[in-house]
């Protein structure tokens, strides 16, 4: 067992009612450091499949979003592989995927600001989140 900052970091996800993860992609998959955020997780993962005990008290979910973003957009499937990991993410953490925003073609500096899709989208996302 590692005795660092994730101590303090299990509880807050298992007493989360909602986890919001965004990460700029690369190579098709999240960050490196968000990966790692994940891999840590993996007692969760043995908690709920080897030990067969729940992670949250009386079977409650949480609620969960993904945000990524890419410098370029480079076709179909850019997203493909960040999405499935942030999905298996949240299902081990009893965590409803909610719905993501994935935003491509953000290569140029303060070019997110002035898509005004993207607010709305994000805007949307944060009612959707506390309305549901």
């Amino acid at each position: 067992v590692i005795d660092d900052d994730m101590q303090k970091m299990y509880p807050k996800l298992v007493d989360a009612d909602g986890i919001i993860v965004a990460s700029p992609i690369y190579f098709m998959g999240v960050s490196a450091q968000l990966k790692l955020f994940i891999d840590r997780c993996q007692a969760f993962w043995a908690r709920k499949y080897i030990l067969n005990l729940s992670i949250r008290e009386g079977g409650r979910t949480a609620k969960g979003f993904f945000i990524a973003t890419a410098a370029r957009d480079t076709g179909e499937g850019l997203f493909t592989g960040a999405v499935k990991t942030i999905k298996a993410f949240f299902h081990v953490l009893d965590t409803k995927y909610m719905g993501d925003i994935l935003c491509a073609g953000l290569e140029e500096k303060g070019v997110a600001g002035k898509k005004q899709e993207l607010l709305q989208q994000a805007f949307d996302a944060g009612k959707k989140l506390l309305e549901e």
